[in-house]
């Protein structure tokens, strides 16, 4: 893999020529190289396909798969509570001799595509593994006249796999372009930034075309600064690429940090501002996507898991509050290190081998509930009692307006957050990177007190998640358990509409996502109203597939005969979503002679499913003894039903 023989090339630690010269010889035979793309086209304006606000939705928490990709490893990737998985697609495996999509080997990975969505992932694609007829070496760069070539693939390759069952719409385009590689550097992409901005100019308008929503990122620059002291990497590629034009066909700039090869920037914000810095020189502000960082447990590189569980709350946290829009950390499971030196990079999964979790894992999890894709509100200093060695920052909720600050020490031992006293009354709660309570005791004047050392806490505010669902409403603990995990979502102004009716469509999703059940849409479509394009049609299918929902039989209006439907924008009754959670936990269905509600005879169809229901407590009717099964759901009622019988076993 050519990601890790250039990390060791540039890696400041004690290996040896010897062991980097052992690495050199056997890597081909070890991992697959991740590559690069060109094309000859003249670049031209990429107005008309620019989508920014796609790349502002993207998620904040990433991880880089390593293309291992067994079940253990993806399962464990989603349980992580990252959002967006990092894996390879090689061109050369699809496309190996020159031909036509409609003969293209896309098997292999349709099911690795598959696999990730399965788990609820959104793939981001690294385009690499150039075939030997398009590329003087498989990473690049293309010989002349081949942009309509790659054009071609990629564009393919975004029109097939933006599909709901696929749901890769986030494409890097080569991994670590800025690599000089070769005994002359010529190499690769580094030494060629004008062919990579050419290549740029081919590939982005066929990728808009396939898909508008899509995201097109750089390949990860290393940007590293020691190009003159033996470093693989081109410093001045950016600049070439900028010069060239080469911005207008990107979405946003894919950047690594490595906290190893700090090269001076000790922090991830410091090497984003120098990137955006540059960027500014030529009139360019692309938002900036860190598609690789991270740290090994390794006790060799002067870490363990405590100290790597640490950085990834640490790292994750000065990266948004730096303006970098995603972070993928580097590594989901461990790998065996073959030669020593290897476990500077074989050791930073948040697993380990045998697929248990290392603290960091955990420490991700909490990071996700906690802060999530929160907005960065400020860093925080001396007002807020961050003072001396003490680092931190201030983020709303990924919805309404809940804040969560993170704070850390710097330095060895215990340092005190001193919470001010005009503060104090807002707090909530604090807890440690494993989600675990921690004091805050009385100071003076008013103030709390917390002791932190390097290994972060949060601090929790006062007010509700949703601006419409304050902590004294009625359906405020319902709401919460379900928004925390990520189920329910609320407006972009923080509300949530706990009075608006729910739909069919909706609560599908919620019961898929609540259960953490792997997306399945074999034999899909199965309602005519529900194609693929649809937004809830995977968890429709996949909520059809456990058999708690079906169809209606065609005649309604705008209803063509033959057909199937499932109106998921109909407003869902009380009878039916009581119907989809007994049938979804699986409960034995009751029969009892005496009904519990005067508007609901033994006859009705819905009758056995509602007192199921009533005996696990998790639906109960009105004053007058009614249930009302045909009254529409509310938003605040559905979040109760299915958030008492998400806790049930």
């Amino acid at each position: 893999m050519i990601r890790i023989r250039t990390r060791l090339l540039r890696m400041k630690s004690s290996l040896t020529a010897a062991v980097i010269a052992s690495w050199l010889l056997i890597a081909p035979m070890a991992l697959k190289d991740r590559g690069g793309i060109y094309s000859a086209n003249s670049p031209h304006s990429a107005t008309a396909y620019a989508d920014s606000a796609s790349v502002s939705a993207m998620p904040r928490i990433a991880i880089d798969g390593g293309d291992v990709m067994d079940p253990p490893a993806l399962d464990n990737a989603h349980a992580a509570g990252v959002s967006i998985f990092r894996m390879t697609v090689a061109w050369s495996d699809i496309e190996p001799a020159n031909t036509d999509p409609s003969h293209y080997s896309w098997t292999s990975t349709d099911n690795r595509l598959q696999a990730v969505a399965s788990r609820g992932l959104s793939p981001l694609v690294i385009i690499t593994g150039c075939p030997a007829w398009a590329c003087q070496t498989i990473n690049g760069p293309l010989y002349d006249n081949m942009g309509s070539e790659v054009a071609q693939f990629v564009g393919a390759m975004a029109g097939r796999y933006r599909q709901s069952q696929y749901n890769a719409h986030y494409w890097e385009l080569w991994n670590e372009p800025d690599d000089t590689s070769g005994s002359d550097h010529q190499l690769y992409w580094g030494m060629h930034p004008d062919k990579y901005a050419q290549m740029l100019a081919s590939v982005y308008p066929a990728i808009k075309a396939a898909d508008p929503n899509s995201v097109v990122m750089s390949g990860g620059l290393a940007f590293d600064n020691w190009f003159s002291q033996g470093g693989s990497f081109n410093p001045d590629f950016l600049n070439g690429l900028l010069n060239n034009n080469g911005a207008s066909y990107l979405d946003a700039l894919a950047f690594h940090y490595y906290k190893n090869n700090n090269n001076g920037w000790t922090n991830i914000g410091l090497k984003a501002a120098q990137i955006h810095n540059l960027m500014s020189t030529h009139g360019v502000n692309l938002p900036l996507i860190c598609t690789e960082s991270g740290l090994t447990s390794s006790t060799n590189f002067d870490s363990s898991e405590p100290i790597q569980a640490s950085y990834v709350v640490q790292m994750n946290a000065q990266a948004a509050a730096n303006g970098v829009q995603a972070i993928s950390w580097y590594l989901n499971r461990d790998f065996p290190a073959r030669i020593p030196g290897w476990e500077v990079f074989s050791m930073s999964g948040l697993t380990r081998q045998d697929n248990t979790h290392k603290p960091a894992f955990t420490a991700m999890q909490v990071f996700a509930q906690e802060i999530g894709s929160g907005q960065f509100l400020r860093q925080l200093g001396a007002s807020d009692g961050v003072a001396g060695s003490l680092e931190g920052y201030r983020f709303r909720g990924t919805y309404g307006n809940r804040q969560t600050s993170v704070v850390w020490n710097n330095s060895n031992g215990q340092a005190t957050l001193t919470i001010p006293a005009a503060q104090a009354s807002e707090l909530d709660s604090v807890v440690n990177l494993y989600g675990q309570a921690v004091s805050a005791q009385a100071g003076s004047n008013g103030t709390l007190l917390v002791n932190v050392s390097s290994d972060p806490v949060y601090v929790r505010w006062g007010g509700s998640r949703f601006t419409d669902v304050p902590s004294t409403a009625w359906m405020y603990s319902y709401v919460e358990y379900l928004a925390s995990r990520g189920i329910i979502g609320g407006y972009s102004d923080g509300s949530f509409h706990p009075n608006d009716p729910a739909t069919r469509g909706q609560f599908s999703k919620m019961v898929v996502l609540g259960k953490g059940w792997p997306i399945n849409t074999a034999g899909g479509p199965h309602f005519v109203d529900v194609p693929q394009s649809n937004a809830f049609y995977s968890l429709i299918e996949t909520a059809y597939g456990r058999g708690i929902i079906s169809g209606y039989t065609c005649g309604g209006k705008d209803e063509p005969c033959p057909g199937t439907y499932f109106r998921p924008s109909t407003d869902i009754t009380r009878a039916q979503i009581t119907k989809l959670i007994v049938l979804s936990k699986g409960w034995t269905l009751l029969n009892p002679s005496r009904p519990s509600f005067n508007d609901l005879p033994s006859d009705s169809a819905f009758y056995s499913f509602i007192e199921t229901a009533v005996s696990h407590q998790v639906v109960s009717g009105y004053s007058d003894g009614t249930f009302h099964p045909n009254d529409e759901a509310t938003r605040g009622q559905r979040s109760k039903m299915l958030s008492l019988a998400l806790q049930q076993p």
